[in-house]
């Protein structure tokens, strides 16, 4: 079974699909889509309550792919709701003065 069909038999429970995500993560180190895992992880987090956790993982996000803006704002919004809204305002404020991606 892969990560996609695990994932659609945790999707009613999101703590259980962050624990999935997690796994995957731990053992998937140089995957060139890993930040696209890691970004839904911090999403599933989100679902799940723990908006530390999803704060957090959005940052090694970001880390790992500084351009990937979903992330950033995602960050944003798990910033709001943690009521960190100086933070969430810089980080908005980074993605709105970074260059256009070139395609």
């Amino acid at each position: 079974m892969d990560i996609g069909e695990l994932l659609r038999r945790a999707g009613e429970n999101p703590a259980q699909a962050a624990a999935l995500y997690k796994g995957w993560i731990a053992l998937n180190d140089g995957h060139p889509g890993l930040h696209a895992i890691m970004f839904n992880y911090a999403v599933t987090l989100a679902d799940a309550g723990d908006l530390p956790g999803a704060a957090f993982a959005l940052r090694a996000t970001i880390a790992r792919e500084p351009g990937f803006a979903p992330a950033q704002i995602n960050l944003g919004g798990v910033l709001e709701r943690l009521r960190q809204r100086d933070q969430a305002v810089g980080v908005r404020r980074a993605l709105a003065d970074a260059p256009a991606p070139c395609n």
